[in-house]
């Protein structure tokens, strides 16, 4: 007479019960030892394929610029020129990007104080360099933040905070000040 297949496996472990303990604590060691050699690559562009030069395109901007969201491209006005030939020359330059296929979208004017700040304030410590990052720290003490307070109540108490109320709250720290010298 056959037993059952499961009749026979619980007969087997119950006489050899130290083999049966051996063989998991083995398999679960194994397995323990393979997970810890397990390595999950969380970049999403290693899914892209390499040799396309489209993604070599993407990869090199998104390193070089850090974001496809927003590109900037400044352009540097040395101090005390004239700024007519550099407005010239946004004029054109605009027009030229707007024609490539690789943006959706250009602005190439300056458009209002408000907008600008409310543009470039999220990305702006990018723009700074040693000296700026060390202004801006400075501007970020305790002191230094008690004095912007006293300043702001000073500034609301005045005939003109109408006027200035919107840009106050867009920039209470006063921060934007350190890249208008950029």
């Amino acid at each position: 007479m056959t037993r059952p297949l499961l009749e026979r496996l619980a007969l087997f472990s119950a006489r050899h019960h130290r083999a049966v303990f051996l063989v998991v604590g083995l398999a679960v060691a194994t397995g323990i030892g393979l997970a810890t050699r397990l390595d999950f690559d969380t970049d999403v562009l290693n899914l892209l394929p390499r040799d396309e030069p489209a993604v070599e395109t993407y990869r090199e901007t998104l390193e070089e610029f850090g974001s496809l969201d927003f590109l900037v491209v400044a352009v540097r006005i040395p101090e005390g020129v004239v700024l007519e030939p550099y407005e010239e020359f946004m004029e054109v330059l605009g027009p030229a990007l707007e024609e490539s296929d690789l943006l959706s979208e250009v602005e190439y004017s300056l458009g209002e104080l408000e907008d600008l700040i409310a543009a470039f304030y999220p990305q702006s410590l990018y723009f700074l360099d040693q000296e700026g990052l060390e202004d801006l720290a400075g501007r970020l003490t305790d002191e230094a933040l008690e004095q912007r307070a006293a300043e702001l109540k000073r500034l609301l108490a005045m005939p003109q905070a109408i006027a200035l109320k919107s840009l106050l709250l867009l920039d209470p720290l006063g921060l934007s000040e350190v890249f208008f010298d950029r």
